[in-house]
């Protein structure tokens, strides 16, 4: 047996869920609840409205990170899922005379807020020269001005995908040592190599049993 301190607007929904028996004090506009269940329902009742935020590092308009992160996300069924679009964030070229001049901008704000409304992230990079694109570079840039702990320890599964067959490795690599010093726990990451030999993008799916069997297995690691 625990007590629950709980708004009133709160109670009749969580009431209706568990279908508990409980008993009700007043006070005020608090009640307290009295549940006899284990904190394991509980958690487990949270977990089916937990939020995940995906995107892909790219600012193509073709993205074909784009695709395999709304597939990636389309696994995990108890998530409310939201796929962002960089392209909406987009802001000047970050230096330290830009920032003198404009402050922290707004953009870079409501960027961060939807890193911090989430449970979970998913982010698929796409490669360039190596590593992150500009355009996700600037805006990482620009909102670890405001917190240097960017993704605000919220778990994270990270992919990449490219034609070829590296599977754009080498920016995924940097983006798992990188995450941990940013604020992201990386509980699982995935390459897809040779994306048009592997992905049908009349079905959205991928097509290599092996390889659809690896991600499931990653992105589930967000449910743990």
């Amino acid at each position: 047996m625990f007590d629950v301190c709980l708004a009133e607007n709160t109670l009749d929904s969580i009431c209706t869920a568990t279908k508990l028996k409980r008993e009700l004090k007043c006070y005020s506009s608090i009640i307290v609840v009295k549940f006899s269940c284990t904190f394991d329902f509980i958690k487990l009742k949270k977990g089916n409205n937990m939020k995940l935020i995906a995107f892909s590092a790219s600012s193509s308009r073709k993205s074909i990170n784009k695709k395999l992160v709304a597939y990636a996300s389309s696994l995990l069924d108890s998530f409310t899922v939201e796929i962002i679009d960089i392209n909406d964030y987009e802001l000047p070229l970050f230096s330290e005379d830009k920032e003198a001049e404009i402050g922290k901008p707004e953009l870079a704000k409501q960027f961060l807020e939807k890193i911090e409304g989430a449970d979970a992230v998913i982010i698929s990079f796409a490669e360039h020269n190596g590593t992150y694109t500009t355009a996700y570079k600037n805006l990482f840039d620009w909102c670890s001005r405001i917190n240097p702990k960017v993704y605000l320890n919220k778990p994270m599964v990270l992919l990449s995908t490219s034609p070829g067959p590296g599977g754009a490795r080498n920016v995924l690599e940097v983006a798992s040592q990188s995450m941990p010093h940013f604020g992201g726990e990386v509980v699982g990451r995935f390459s897809l190599p040779s994306f048009y030999d592997n992905f049908d993008l009349d079905s959205n799916k991928i097509t290599n049993a092996e390889l659809a069997a690896e991600l499931n297995d990653v992105v589930q690691g967000l449910k743990a």
